[in-house]
């Protein structure tokens, strides 16, 4: 995510580049096993000591495992999140499944009674509709795989070789069709394969199955109240005495809610899911970027100038301040360090940056120990990702590193959090490494704070910098805006975050589809219920305003628990996405902007899936809706 462009020349051009025709670099494949890490740096190390007893000087070795990409780790942990999610969209609507062959069996009770071929007959139908929807799923499951990996690529500028079909996505797509259905769907099918014929016919779902048909289990008279009834009617009394009188169409809306128990349960579970969902990825997304504006503080001045020489502070500083927009100037070193174990062999390369102790241009996040002093001695800091290598490892440790091909005792003085894909990052003070490296009071590399700090303005002045000591004779080697780094990891995560929001947006719409599928269910097991009020003279507008009451309910409690949920969820995915991007765990941040949108998207949905059932509610005749069978 944070590379760098390169290219590829032919030997031939590195003479009009001013370049010796010789080698600086060793791609080396070992024997044996090729994904060994501990074997590979075991040969590494013979072969570094060979190297460097026949005279060559070794900077740097870095060692990979032969057939593993260097982003796999996180390429899989983003399409195993990708995956995860898609499989829960899978598991919610198997809630649809089954709350729409609950309610069709219902209606369908009577039939039930005069035809006992039940079982075979909904199995059927489930695995029509199975197929249905393996038919459209197929084509556009590979469409829009596609596209999203055209996105993809798109974004991370490679190119995709050519659409094809994949076998294996192609049978689990058809077993997940087929299946998913059969199972979702069986638990009410059996349910209603096992209902007496004279329950059946007379309606009556409420008798228990070890009683005879002769005698029903409970009172079904109107007078009867359930439990929330009763809670519900004690609630309202309680409020009237103190004058708060709830409207009468609320109170049918919240019984009606609370009357199908076992779909409402359903109905919730998938709106919730989506919800907290929905609500956790906002929170990675700050997380995320709170995590990038806190990485600023490691990139804080505005352009990075590199020389192909050293040259002495006072005369880069001297030159610096003819240039209009440039306010202040720092000299850094730059060193590398092999990391050994105590066995002598190579763990880890480490970076080490050589500011001055006392630079106003990092500003680091330490997790423990203290910053740089300018009299320290084979003392620096380090990044928390030492501890892949040294779990245990604390301020005031000594470690073993080869220095310029001798070993010496470094002691760690503080440890600071960083991007563990830069690898093992050291700081060290510029007055003890410049001398290390008998450059004193010289340096390849500087860093310029300018009067405005915008990506344009730095771009701007790049160019400026990079022109002018060209100009007058310095042999630059770069000039690059301070922003640029940052820039390119932001622009990856944006990629990373718009494909958690497509996913969250899934999530959404398969809890509206529950919600608007329950809603009609409901509406139109209400049928005769709501000729009845017709005909005691309720107006549409009060049909309508009782039906949308009662999705805005279900909305409203599915949004308190979503809230609940959507906390473990947020520390769940924070926790997977930062270790995929960063390989070190953040800090997370909650955001009150996924709650509200949440909020205002759950009501508008519950608005959405309830004003179509609640205007053919409304549009049915007094006469339709009592005649309704």
């Amino acid at each position: 995510f944070l590379a760098l462009p390169f290219g590829y020349i032919t030997l031939d051009t590195l003479s009009t580049l001013h370049q010796p025709d010789t080698f600086n670099r060793a791609f080396i494949t070992v024997e044996g096993d090729q994904d060994d890490l501990d074997h590979i740096r075991e040969v590494g190390a013979y072969l570094k000591d060979k190297v460097e007893k026949a005279g060559a000087v070794v900077g740097r070795t870095n060692f990979f495992k032969t057939h593993e990409h260097p982003m796999s780790s996180t390429i899989n942990a983003v399409l195993g999140i990708l995956m995860a999610l898609g499989i829960l969209i899978v598991f919610l609507s198997s809630s649809l499944i089954a709350n729409t062959l609950s309610a069709l069996l219902n209606q369908h009770m009577r039939h039930i009674g005069v035809n006992r071929q039940v079982l075979g007959m909904y199995l059927v139908l489930i695995m029509a509709f199975g197929l249905l929807a393996v038919l459209l799923a197929v084509p556009l499951g590979g469409q829009g795989a596609y596209w999203l990996a055209s996105f993809i690529a798109d974004k991370m500028s490679f190119s995709l070789l050519g659409y094809r079909i994949v076998p294996l996505a192609f049978v689990i797509q058809i077993i997940v069709g087929l299946l998913v259905p059969l199972v979702a769907g069986l638990a009410p099918v059996i349910s209603g394969a096992r209902v007496t014929v004279l329950r059946a016919i007379s309606g009556d779902l409420t008798m228990d199955e070890n009683q005879s048909d002769e005698r029903p289990k409970r009172d079904l008279s109107p007078q009867h109240e359930s439990r929330w009834e009763r809670f519900q009617t004690r609630v309202t009394i309680a409020l009237a005495r103190r004058g708060i009188h709830i409207p009468r169409p609320l109170l049918i809306s919240l019984r009606n809610t609370f009357r199908r128990r076992g779909r409402l349960v359903l109905t919730l579970f998938t709106l919730t899911m989506g919800g907290a969902i929905f609500i956790a990825v906002f929170n990675v997304r700050v997380t995320l970027f709170d995590f990038m504006d806190t990485l600023g503080q490691y990139f804080m001045d505005d352009v990075t100038l590199d020389f192909d020489r050293p040259y002495r502070l006072n005369e880069v500083y001297q030159t610096a301040s003819q240039i209009d927009g440039v306010t202040y100037v720092e000299g850094w070193q730059y060193s590398s360090f092999e990391l050994l174990y105590p066995d002598g062999t190579v763990a880890e390369n480490v970076t080490i940056l050589a500011p001055p102790a006392n630079s106003q241009l990092v500003d680091p996040i330490l997790l423990a120990g203290r910053w740089l002093e300018a009299d320290d001695v084979r003392k620096f800091t380090i990044s928390d990702t030492i501890y892949q290598t040294f779990p245990d490892l604390k301020p005031g440790d000594a470690i073993r590193l080869k220095v310029n091909g001798k070993e010496e005792n470094w002691q760690v003085v503080g440890i600071f959090k960083f991007i563990g894909q830069q690898g093992v990052i050291g700081y060290a003070p510029y007055e003890y490494i410049s001398g290390m490296n008998n450059q004193s009071n010289r340096s390849y590399s500087f860093r310029f704070v300018t009067r405005y700090h915008t990506r344009e303005y730095q771009d701007q002045l790049a160019e400026t910098i990079d022109r002018y000591f060209r100009d007058h004779g310095f042999k630059v080697r770069r000039a690059e805006a301070g922003l640029a780094s940052l820039d390119t990891a932001l622009e990856s995560l944006n990629i990373l975050v718009t494909f958690l929001l497509i996913m969250a947006l899934l999530t959404a719409s398969v809890g509206s589809m529950g919600l608007a599928g329950t809603m009609g269910m409901n509406v139109l097991e209400r049928t005769r219920e709501i000729g009845i009020m017709r005909a005691i003279g309720a107006k549409d507008n009060i049909i309508m305003r009782t039906v949308i009451a009662e999705g805005m309910v279900i909305g409203i409690i599915s949004f308190g628990l979503a809230v609940i949920l959507s906390v473990p969820f947020t520390y769940g995915l924070s926790a997977i996405v930062s270790l995929a991007v960063f390989e070190t765990p953040i800090e997370v941040v909650f955001t009150i902007t996924g709650y509200g949108i949440w909020l205002g998207l759950v009501l508008i949905l519950s608005a959405f899936a309830s004003i179509l059932p609640a205007r053919s509610a409304a549009r049915l005749t007094i006469r339709e809706v009592l005649a309704y069978e």
